[in-house]
């Protein structure tokens, strides 16, 4: 397990990194809801849970 570990960071240090995070976007105030409905639960799919 230590040995993939060194090898991933070994790889991952081969390569120039440079920081990517973008710049915050500014967002507009949330408008009024507008009388949204939302559908019976009978019409939504889920997937379900297996973990």
């Amino acid at each position: 397990m230590r040995a993939r570990l060194n090898v991933i960071t070994h790889l991952l240090n081969m390569i120039d990194y440079e920081d990517l995070t973008p710049q915050p976007i500014v967002l507009p105030p949330r408008q009024d809801e507008g009388g949204y409905v939302r559908p019976p639960l009978s019409d939504q799919t889920f997937i379900p849970e297996i973990y």
